[in-house]
Order: C-alpha cells, then structure tokens, then sequence
C-alpha cells in the first residue's frame, strides 16, 4: 500500500510539471508574434499596460495638420441711421434737429403735413412745428430714405388750448364794489390788458377778483381787461353807472377834433383839439387826457412809457393840465399833442383810429373824472419816412436747402416805390407788388455751398437780406407722369407702352436709366419670368443738360409677362429712375393694369 502511495504521488508531481512546462510555451509563442505585428505600427511606446507586463502599448501617429491661411476682409461696411425716430410736440409747436449718419447720400423722401416744416442743412435735418389750435392732438411723419433703405420718423402734437371764464360781463353801480369770475383753462393763464386805474384786479387760484372804485361823475363809463392761455384770449367787458352831479364843480365838452402833421417838440404828430366850458374851478388843477384805440376798441400799447397811462400794460395817452382863471372858463381852442412815433403802430401806413378825452379834477389829490367824451374817430396820416420788410426795419436772412424755394417778403414804405437790389445769379424775384415780393432760388447743383446778399431800397433807407445755401448732395430725380397704353404692336409683337416723363438734376453727359419692375396686385409678389428672374424693362439716356426732362417709352410684350393661358387679373409695375452707377435716384409704386391672357 506504501508502495501505491508513493507512486501516485509521482505520477501527479510529473503531470503537473508537464503542465507547468506546456503553458510556459504557448504564452512565449504569443509575445512573438506580438512583436511581429508591431513592427509594421507607425509607432510603439516602451511602456507596457497596466496588468499585462508582455503586451507592449500601441500609439497611433498624429495626422499632420494642413496649414489654414486667413484673409482679411476689405470690403466697407454701409451704414444708414438718424439719431431719433420719434418727435413729440406740446400745443404752442417748437423745434427739433436730427443728425443722420449715412454711408451713401440721402434725402427726404416723404415730406411732413403743411403744419411741419423740413429743412436739411449737410447731414442736420431740422423740423419746425407750428402751433395747434384745435382741441385735437395730431400726428404725422417724414421719411428719408438711401438707395433701397429708408428709415420713418413719427411726429405727435398735444392738443391745442382751451379758455373759458364764468363771466364775460361786469355792471358796477356808481358806488363801486366788487366781482369775481372763475377761470378754467387747459394751460397756464395770466391777465393780459388790465384796466383803467379805476378799475383793481387781483388773482387767487382759478379766480380773479375786479374792485371798481365810485364813480363820481353823472356819466356812466366802460372798461375792460383780457384772460390769456396760449393763444387763446377773453375779453371781459366792464360798465359803471354815474354818479350824483356836483353842484361845485362841473364840465362839459363841446366838441373834439384831430388833425395830422402837427409839430410836436420838432417832430410830427397829432393834435386834439378840445372846445369845453368848467365850472367850480377858478383856481384849481385839472388836466384834459386823450386816450387812443384801435377801430375794435383795443387800447393802444404804450411800449416805452413814455406817453402811456400807469397801468400795466400802459396804454397810449397824452395829458395838458389846466388851471381856469374864472369860476365859468370857455376853452374853445384846447390843443393836445402827441408825436406820431408814441402812438407805437405796428405799421405806418394811415388808418382810422379812436380817441376818447376826459377832463379831471386833480384839486383834491387823486384824478377825479368831471366829463368825458368817447368815441372820437380820426384818420391817422402819418407823414414820415420810413421802410420795412416784414414788419420791421432790421436786416433780414433766408437759408434755403439744396432744392432752393421760395419765401415771401412784405414790404411797407411811404415812397411811392421800392428796389429789389443786387439779388444773386442764382436767386430771381418774383411776383412783386407794392406790397411785398417773392425771392426765389435755385437748385444748388454744386457740391459746395453758397452765399450772398440782397437790398430792398425806398424812401432814403435800406434793409440787407443775407441768403445761404446748401451745397448739393447728389443727383436727384422726379417723376413727373406715368402713362398707360396697351394693345400696342410692335413688329409682330402685341403688348403695352409705358410713358414716362421725368426730371433729373446733377446728372449732365451721364446715362439715366429708367426700368418698370412688374408684380402681382399686391404689388409685392414679384411677377418672374420663365428664367425665374423677376420681369422687367429698361431703357437708357443720357442727360444732355444738369438740370434735364425725359420723356421716355417703355414697351412690354405681354407674352414677356410669362402668365399661363387662360389667366386674367390685375398685376402692377413700379417706376424706378437709376444713375450711371446703378444708384436709384427716385421711385413711383403701385401702377396697376388688367391683363387677361386668352
């Protein structure tokens, strides 16, 4: 049993070397032919993997990489903006500017409403918006465009003022007293002509209060004072009864006239002549006064205080103290002066006037009123020289933009006549009556601006008009019509005539080009032809002048329409005028026509 023992034994020691031995081979066969196949890698790394300490790890070599050359661009960006898209006016009106950046010329392709006024000065475009009188707010726009852009700028006006006063009539009785009327205004308000110094206003909040003193004549007497928001104004008229008479002292006028061209101190003016009886003043102070109005009973203004009452506004009067030698007095040649230039007229040329005269009592201090007399009409002929050009006498200047225009001058002289002196080549008159002229200039063709001056002349004086305007931005194009004529055979061909007229400036010896780009009814689908490409027609000129009118013809054969047969509608085309450089000068949309293709 031993014996068996041992030769198991044996026999498993020498199977298991043989094992041992058989394993050892077929792993040192593998690393081999590992090896082998790694020679034809691009590359081998002498490290070996984590857990396989025969098994060599393989690299694969970087692709090489292509060089990248980078080209700088050159080209120039366009650019087209205005610094504000949007413009909001209270109800007096105002002014606005823009700056517009462009890369290209603009202009203005679609003006304001008649109560907005464009003007462009290089790339400064300025807006003036006239007062809204009406108690509706109001909106509008313009447009300026470059090449195929065009950018709109919206314009809003607040609604205009709006006044009203509880009372338009005051009655005092001849003791005096006091009223008060409430004031309601969509704005600010202020009293405008105030009254008489008989007469007190004062103001709290929405309310004005009128204090009157007694009236200490028999004669009844009239005033009034003004409300003013805005443009907006309300009389509010004022009547006192009379008092009880004086026994001591009274006054009666006789009569009151006015006669022209008086020498006053050395200058010309007026007199008032006054005829009265006094009584009860042997010996005391008084003055008669003259107090001047306007046909519709507005007081005159006196501007420079110098003969004006003490109110505020002072309004024109003259004053002559007397002083009766006698308890009964006669005066029946009484002269008032005062010289032509206090009356302060707007204009000097002769009109109807109003005097009223009042004779006080000055005996006791303060003015007390014994008479008056109102209602005195004159001719006012002021016998002087003078000259003015919109209502003044100071120098003048007109800015025109590029297209030129056309401003109007009033003139007022006492010569029989005016000269229009030393107007510019590039400027003409026009229109010109007694009563004023036209200035108008010209397109400016010229890429520089330009400046000059004028004279108007009469009567010894002159006044200086100072023009300016801007230099030219470019060609410019206008269409005047378009025409339509259809069936028309040309050769063999049957289709429609398009004809055009038009105008063009800055464009002298160059090609203009005029094309008709056609489109469904909507006027945005374009209408393409079988190469799909959209349908047109074209024809060219050149200019022959700076400033030239074309009259051109455009023919469409309708089978250049491309519609299939059977097809019948409405299509559009729009007008486009283009410079020799393919620039668009100006554009004219939506020109309709019925086509039906049987």
């Amino acid at each position: 049993m031993k014996r068996i023992l041992t030769l198991t034994i044996c026999i498993l020691i020498c199977s298991v070397t043989c094992f041992a031995q058989k394993r050892k081979t077929i792993d040192r066969t593998k690393t081999e032919t590992v090896r082998s196949t790694q020679k034809t890698k691009p590359k081998v790394s002498s490290s070996t993997e984590k857990g396989n300490s025969n098994k060599p790890k393989v690299v694969s070599a970087a692709p090489k990489q292509s060089q990248k050359k980078t080209v700088k661009s050159t080209s120039k960006k366009s650019y087209f903006s205005i610094s504000s898209q949007y413009a909001s006016f209270g109800s007096d009106g105002g002014n606005r500017t823009f700056t517009v950046s462009s890369s290209a010329a603009w202009k203005i392709s679609v003006n304001t409403a008649n109560w907005g006024h464009l003007s462009r000065s290089g790339n400064t475009l300025y807006l003036r918006v006239d007062a809204n009188n009406s108690s509706s707010s109001r909106t509008d726009y313009f447009t300026i465009s470059s090449g195929s852009k065009s950018i709109r700028v919206d314009i809003s006006q607040g609604k205009g003022n709006s006044l009203t006063v509880s009372s338009e009539s005051l009655s005092f009785p001849s003791a005096g007293g006091s009223r008060t009327i409430t004031v309601n205004s969509s704005s600010s308000w202020k009293i405008g002509t105030k009254t008489y110094d008989w007469g007190h206003l004062s103001t709290n909040g929405n309310t004005i209060t009128l204090r009157v003193d007694a009236n200490t004549t028999t004669s009844s007497r009239t005033d009034y004072f003004t409300v003013k928001a805005g443009n907006l104004e309300k009389r509010i008229n004022i009547s006192q009864s009379g008092g009880t008479a004086s026994s001591s002292k009274d006054a009666t006028i006789k009569s009151v006239s006015v006669s022209n061209n008086a020498d006053v101190d050395g200058e010309k003016g007026l007199s008032v002549n006054v005829s009265f009886n006094i009584s009860g003043m042997k010996g005391h102070s008084g003055k008669v006064s003259c107090y001047f109005y306007d046909t519709s009973g507005n007081a005159l203004i006196d501007t420079n205080d110098s003969y004006g009452t003490t109110g505020n506004p002072s309004c024109v009067a003259v004053s002559r103290s007397i002083n009766p030698g006698y308890d009964n007095t006669v005066y029946t040649d009484f002269d008032v002066k005062i010289p032509y230039k206090e009356l302060h007229l707007s204009n000097t040329y002769s009109r109807t006037l109003r005097v009223d005269v009042i004779i006080w009592d000055y005996s006791s201090g303060g003015g007390h009123e014994l008479t008056r007399k109102s209602g005195t009409t004159f001719t006012c002929v002021p016998n002087i020289s003078y000259l003015k050009v919109d209502g003044s006498t100071t120098d003048k200047s007109k800015y025109f933009g590029e297209s030129g225009g056309r401003e109007y001058y009033s003139v007022n002289t006492s010569a029989s006549s005016y000269e229009t002196w030393g107007v510019p080549s590039w400027c003409r008159i026009e229109n010109k009556t007694s009563s004023g002229f036209s200035l108008v200039c010209e397109r400016n063709n010229s890429r520089s601006s330009r400046n000059d001056y004028m004279k108007v002349k009469a009567a010894g004086k002159e006044i200086r008009i100072d023009i300016e305007q801007a230099a030219s931005s470019g060609p410019t194009a206008s269409i005047t019509s378009i025409e339509q004529v259809h069936n028309i055979m040309n050769g063999f061909v049957k289709g429609m005539n398009i004809k055009l007229k038009f105008d063009v400036s800055g464009m002298q010896g160059r090609t203009v080009r005029a094309t008709a780009w056609f489109y469904y009814a909507d006027n945005s689908t374009k209408l393409n032809n079988a190469y799909g490409n959209q349908v047109s027609v074209s024809k060219s000129d050149t200019a022959p002048y700076e400033n030239t009118t074309f009259t051109m013809t455009l023919f469409m054969p309708y089978q250049g329409l491309n519609m299939a047969y059977g097809w019948s509608g409405s299509l559009t085309f729009d007008i486009a005028i283009y410079d020799s450089s393919g620039n668009k000068l100006t554009r004219q949309d939506n020109n309709s026509f019925t086509f039906s293709n049987f």
